[in-house]
């Protein structure tokens, strides 16, 4: 006989695992702005973030 169900059928798994290595005591935070990124100054992200605003616009 031929199943006729064609409903979505979802497995789902979830598997914890606690580490035996110890971590950083530095949260991830601490890493924003630490290092070199692609635009110099504050400026150039902001001209840059803008023109491509400016882009999207129809």
């Amino acid at each position: 006989m031929l199943d006729t169900d064609t409903s979505p059928r979802f497995v789902t798994s979830i598997v914890l695992q606690e580490s035996l290595t110890k971590h950083s005591e530095k949260p991830l935070t601490s890493f924003i702005g630490s290092a070199k990124g692609n635009f110099p100054t504050t400026e150039e992200v902001d001209n840059f973030i803008r023109q491509e605003r400016d882009a999207w616009e129809f």
